[in-house]
């Protein structure tokens, strides 16, 4: 039960009394200051008018001593009474601590979304008050599996920030922190104080949701990459049966690997099923001779959409010039999938690039150039033995037909024996990179509107 408010109001006045005044020295016919009955001054103390006592020129110690012990007393009873005493003046008063900063509140700086596998998401914690860090401070998160954030800057200051890099399989439908007690010290050097005075900072923090309610940072990190084997078809053993390309392709609602089979000189086609097992489909044997298709020795592969067809473009390194080029192929997604030479029994769909009696196409890509009214489809190949790469129209009946060639010199310094081509666009701009093999380097090409080249580096 508190103590009467009367009596906490007379102790604080009596604790709060200064202390009493000196009297006056010594004068004749002077009057003592009234109230003392100590002393025989004032009111029914002897004194008076003409009245001669004992000179005092120091304070009236015996007032003095009264008045503490009457405060002490009251002090005593109020804290007897179960009430706060009033603090007591001057240097007997006790003076309290600024309180311990607390957390205040969690969010991110960063912007809502999704965050994957390598990216960093900042996590700020704010406190009542400047602190100072020392050590690894660090926020356990509500991530599966658990995860915490470390602490990277702020010390100082009132917000500290947190960083988390998302890993491999990590996972957050909406990012939080896992409740009351989730910031600690990573290690025992690590504390987190208040910047003045020193005092331990409360590291409490509000309830699990403050983040989240806060913020939608959705956490996806994808799996750790893994080599499995899903589905595999086994060629025979030997030199015969090196494959040296493949490509994928869509056609409908199926999707089919193309593969260069180096040694059996063919295309085969693969029906990719959905749970990754694969299926053997149609092939397309080299006719050999002087018929056609020509798919002698074939090295690289491209499949491709033209006009609402599906084709493929193959390299054929050849023994002869005459049987090394391009050719192209009609692919069908019927069944586990066919194929057939375009115009079978001529060259059309055949561009030979081979001279000098030597032969060695390696790599081909497709692409399309141009707008959607004059949109054009291209494949372009690099030549070893020549030291060049060519660009080839292929038109909307599968036929080929070389228009531009660059070749090894100072406009194009870095195609010697290349062997590998790839195309690609940045912006509205179309290139090509060739690895050259006996350089050792690279050779960017820009492939203009009309099909010119031009060495870029």
């Amino acid at each position: 039960m508190g103590a009467p408010p009367m009596a906490v109001a007379a102790a604080a006045a009596a604790i709060a009394q200064p202390p009493p005044a000196r009297h006056p020295p010594h004068r004749p016919a002077a009057r003592f200051p009234a109230g003392c009955g100590f002393c025989g001054g004032g009111n029914g103390g002897g004194g008076g008018e003409g009245a001669q006592p004992a000179v005092r020129s120091r304070p009236c110690r015996r007032r003095m001593q009264a008045a503490a012990i009457a405060a002490l007393a009251a002090v005593a009873a109020v804290a007897a009474a179960g009430a706060s005493a009033p603090a007591l003046p001057g240097d007997v008063a006790a003076q309290s601590p600024d309180p311990a900063p607390s957390v205040s509140s969690v969010t991110s700086p960063d912007a809502n979304g999704t965050y994957r596998t390598g990216q960093i998401v900042a996590i700020e914690v704010e406190f009542s008050a400047p602190v100072e860090v020392s050590g690894t401070p660090r926020l356990e998160l509500a991530t599966d599996p658990v995860r915490y954030a470390l602490y990277a800057n702020g010390s100082g200051t009132g917000t500290l920030e947190f960083w988390y890099t998302v890993q491999p399989g990590d996972t957050a439908a909406d990012l939080d922190y896992t409740g009351n007690t989730a910031l600690s010290a990573a290690d025992g050097g690590a504390a987190i104080q208040a910047a003045q005075g020193g005092a331990g900072a409360d590291l409490g923090l509000p309830d699990a949701g403050a983040l989240a309610s806060s913020k939608d940072i959705r956490i996806l990190g994808a799996p750790e990459p893994k080599m499995s084997v899903v589905g595999e078809w086994p060629f025979s053993t030997g030199w015969f049966t090196q494959l040296r390309g493949a490509d994928v392709i869509d056609i409908g609602d199926k999707t089919f690997a193309v593969v260069a089979v180096y040694g059996n000189e063919r295309l085969q086609m693969f029906l990719i099923r959905d749970d990754g097992s694969l299926e053997r489909g149609g092939d397309r044997r080299d006719a050999w001779r002087d018929e056609y298709p020509r798919i002698f020795q074939p090295m690289g592969v491209s499949a491709f959409k033209l006009n609402g067809s599906t084709y493929a473009a193959t390299t054929s390194r050849g023994q002869s010039p005459a049987w090394s080029g391009l050719q192209v192929v009609a692919l069908d997604g019927g069944g586990t999938g066919t194929m057939w030479a375009v115009d079978a029994g001529d060259q059309n769909a055949f561009y030979p690039i081979g001279s000098n009696g030597r032969a060695g196409t390696f790599r081909v890509d497709t692409f399309e150039l141009g707008n959607e009214t004059h949109k054009k489809t291209y494949a372009i190949m690099n030549y070893d033995p020549n030291n060049a790469v060519y660009l080839v129209n292929i038109n909307a009946s599968g036929h080929a037909t070389g228009i531009h060639t660059a070749s090894n010199g100072s406009s194009f310094p870095r195609l010697d024996e290349p062997s590998d081509v790839d195309s690609f666009e940045i912006g509205d701009k179309t290139y090509a990179i060739v690895a050259s093999r006996a350089s050792h380097a690279v050779q960017l090409i820009r492939i203009h509107g009309n099909g010119t080249l031009e060495g870029i580096s």
